[in-house]
């Protein structure tokens, strides 16, 4: 991935214009979302790309659920997270299954 994508965005999905952001929020995307939207809008404006996932991490709070905004033409992923150190819950399956499918709708081709 080209360095002045790098800046804004973590990862590029091969073969597909998806990018992923990795965070890492305590509290979750609700915070500020729309000043994030907002934000995240503008960056996939400056790479040209057409979905972003924008993925956290880890919580210890698996209550939030995943979802998606759309700006134009272009589609924001949110979700809320990839592991859950809450007791019980662990690696979030739903996530990982939904990143497979966007994939699989933005031309990524498995070798």
């Amino acid at each position: 991935m080209k360095l002045e994508i790098y800046e804004k965005f973590d990862y590029k999905m091969s073969d597909a214009e998806v990018y992923v952001d990795f965070k890492h929020w305590r509290e979750g995307f609700d915070q500020d979302r729309q000043k994030a939207i907002k934000k995240i809008a503008g960056k996939m404006d400056q790479v040209g790309c057409q979905a972003v996932i924008i993925a956290n991490v880890l919580t210890d709070d698996d209550r939030f659920v995943m979802s998606q905004e759309h700006v134009g033409d272009k589609t924001i992923y949110i979700i809320p997270y990839l592991w859950s150190s809450k007791e019980g819950a662990g690696l979030n399956w739903d996530a990982l299954r939904k990143i497979r499918e966007i994939e699989r709708d933005y031309g990524y081709h498995d070798e």
